[in-house]
């Protein structure tokens, strides 16, 4: 009984860390998406613009796992 327990919560704080990281990762790619718009050099704006699509992608690929199991 106690293995299931510490199994438990080791499972839950793992849930609880990708789920922290994917909101870290949606932050960032606002962050982004914000300094692009002040941004004026084209390849500045679509690097930045390229990091918020691939933070935004791996947050929702960590979800989509969270939920899948």
């Amino acid at each position: 009984m106690r293995t299931e327990a510490i199994s438990t919560r080791m499972t839950n704080d793992r849930v609880l860390s990708m789920f922290e990281h994917s909101d870290y990762l949606r932050e960032q790619a606002a962050k982004y998406l914000e300094q692009a718009k002040k941004e004026e050099d084209s390849s500045a704006i679509k690097e930045l613009l390229q990091l918020a699509t691939i933070c935004e992608e791996v947050a929702n690929d960590m979800d989509d796992r969270r939920v899948s199991g």
